[in-house]
């Protein structure tokens, strides 16, 4: 299981949620709230937050999740490390390890259940000109097409399982997921390689 999601930070912090009360209530506890509050940027670690939990809820396999209820996933722990942040989140008390870095005017969360697998992530993110869905759709399929191309196994396509859940398949149908995200003016997705 892995879950990935990025966050356009300039279009993030200039969202009508960004400080409203009532959202923030919404997507977060108390401590939550406290944790972001205490620090020097809190928007920014706001953001974190919220794509730890997001990356969770991507990673989660649909059979389980009922719904996206923000506050049903809790970040537990997070600290600060030399070039990353981390966290782990619950959900329905399944625990899951999230690492989240910033560059530039962006961000991105992975979340794995086991985090010894952190080494073996594969990913990429794009920049688009645009902030279609459309077009970064377009973007995303291409680019894992040449990425896996790149590492040896192109006889491997992107497809979508009946849940929805985005997967990487063979012509005899062995499986790998595979994360997708899209925001703003990113587009990217992370795998761990079988």
């Amino acid at each position: 299981m892995i879950g990935f999601d990025l966050v356009d930070l300039i279009l993030a912090k200039g969202s009508k949620h960004q400080n409203d009360p009532r959202f923030i209530c919404k997507i977060f506890s108390e401590e939550e709230q406290n944790i972001f509050a205490a620090q020097l940027n809190d928007s920014t670690i706001r953001w974190v937050m919220w794509a730890m939990k997001e990356s969770v809820y991507k990673a989660i396999p649909k059979e389980i999740q009922q719904d996206f209820n923000p506050k049903k996933f809790i970040l537990k722990h997070f600290s600060e490390k030399e070039n990353y942040l981390e966290g782990q989140v619950e959900y329905n008390g399944l625990v899951f390890y999230c690492r989240c870095e910033m560059k530039n005017n962006m961000l991105w969360s992975i979340a794995l259940k086991d985090p010894m697998n952190f080494n073996q992530v594969k990913f990429d993110i794009l920049q688009l000109n645009s902030e279609s869905i459309d077009l970064a759709r377009q973007v995303l399929n291409e680019a894992i097409h040449l990425f896996l191309d790149s590492i040896g196994i192109g006889n491997y396509r992107l497809r979508h399982l009946d849940s929805g859940k985005p997967v990487i398949a063979n012509s005899n149908d062995i499986r790998e997921n595979i994360s997708l995200s899209h925001h703003g003016h990113y587009a990217g997705f992370a795998y761990i390689p079988l």
